[in-house]
């Protein structure tokens, strides 16, 4: 005769436990997920919210509380499951990139259709028209970026709350700078 353990706890509870770890612990989602399938099927989306995509020449951060991943590996895990990423990533920074990587991150942008918050520190003109279907909240990006794009700026980010710019604005951008910051949000 074999025993079923059953938990001791309502699964509404052990998943809330469990997802407040996960949070709160982003590196130990691995382990987590070596719990019980249902703690995977719990956790696993939570391993991709947030991803920092770099190159691998790059010195890799040891940061817990961030999932680096390479840009090779993310494009190719969109293409082993592409139902997955749409609903899971919700945070994307494109640390840095080569045109190599255009295509990649275009496939990306693309397949994680859930962003929310971006940090671009580059641009591909290829990218605009994908970044415009995204419900971004938060931008964040070097002025050179806004001034490339087409007018006007709230076709590209008809959600966006949040701008953040991370670079000197130089004097003969300025007045592409300030067109493009006057545009009003589409959002009422």
């Amino acid at each position: 005769m074999t025993a079923t353990v059953s938990p001791a706890l309502p699964p509404e509870l052990e998943r809330e436990i469990f997802e407040l770890c996960a949070h709160s612990w982003p590196a130990q989602i691995p382990k987590l997920m070596r719990v019980a399938h249902r703690v995977k099927h719990w956790v696993h989306p939570l391993l991709y919210q947030t991803l920092v995509v770099y190159d691998p020449s790059q010195e890799n951060p040891d940061d817990a509380g961030t999932r680096w991943i390479t840009i090779e590996r993310v494009a190719s895990a969109i293409s082993a499951h592409p139902a997955f990423f749409p609903s899971a990533v919700r945070h994307l920074l494109v640390s840095i990139f080569h045109n190599k990587d255009v295509a990649n991150i275009a496939t990306i942008l693309a397949a994680c259709t859930g962003i929310e918050n971006l940090s671009l520190f580059e641009m591909d003109d290829t990218w605009i028209s994908i970044i415009a279907l995204l419900p971004l909240k938060r931008f964040y990006g070097r002025c050179q970026i806004l001034i490339s794009m087409p007018h006007p700026s709230n076709i590209v980010f008809p959600h966006l709350t949040h701008l953040r710019l991370i670079d000197w604005i130089h004097s003969e951008n300025t007045d592409a700078l300030i067109a493009f910051l006057a545009y009003p949000c589409s959002r009422t």
